[in-house]
């Protein structure tokens, strides 16, 4: 079985602009299509983070 992992993030100006960008019922839609795909075994664990270090190219 391959599993691959992919992490999402996004800076966000704050808390309420969150609420509102998600709340959004394409967003919803579009994920709801995703999470009910049968061929797609997906899980979701979305969690807030604070940036402590950031990494450049050199």
């Amino acid at each position: 079985m391959l599993e691959v992992r992919f992490v999402h993030i996004a800076a966000w100006s704050s808390g309420t602009a969150l609420d509102r960008a998600t709340a959004n019922p394409e967003w919803l839609a579009s994920l709801r299509r995703m999470f009910d795909d049968p061929g797609l075994h997906i899980t979701s664990e979305p969690a807030g983070y604070r940036i402590v270090v950031e990494l450049h190219p050199s």
